[in-house]
């Protein structure tokens, strides 16, 4: 829907993470909840350090969101959240977006931005020219017992 009318609106109150917690990505030991009081946290305890952008249809519909924010003692940002409808694939707001991010950066003299995915990070690679910088592995306990059990 190349002709979608959005605007943009940054999140500045943590009452506000509750109209994104919807689409966050949680895994088996991070919930929704638990991710929405972190960022919640985040805005309060380090507001200027955190960056969240909302983008919203004319009819009130949330159509994307990104949140971002400097780790305490890093010299990165790091986008712990973000998701667009499939509506605005096809538009300029994904790249305005992450244009954001990038600024967001340079206003704190970090030149660098990571992220982490759960899901195609080839995609995000190809799309967002992101880098692989190092691997998350994890030991499941539960399979360890259930392997000796066997």
């Amino acid at each position: 829907m190349i002709g979608l009318k959005v605007r943009l609106i940054e999140v500045k109150n943590p009452q506000g993470i509750i109209l994104l917690a919807p689409h966050f990505v949680g895994t088996r030991d991070y919930s929704i909840e638990q991710i929405a009081f972190d960022i919640m946290c985040w805005l309060y305890e380090s507001p200027d350090d955190t960056y969240i952008e909302s983008l919203w249809s004319d009819d009130n519909k949330l159509m994307g969101f990104f949140v971002a924010y400097i780790p305490e003692k890093r010299k990165h940002v790091f986008v712990a959240q973000a998701w667009l409808d499939p509506q605005t694939v096809h538009t300029t707001w994904p790249e305005d977006m992450f244009d954001r991010i990038k600024t967001f950066a340079r206003l704190h003299d970090l030149n660098e931005i990571r992220t982490e995915t759960l899901k195609r990070s080839l995609a995000i690679s190809r799309r967002w020219h992101f880098e692989p910088f190092s691997t998350i592995m994890t030991f499941d306990l539960n399979k360890e017992i259930q392997n000796a059990d066997d």
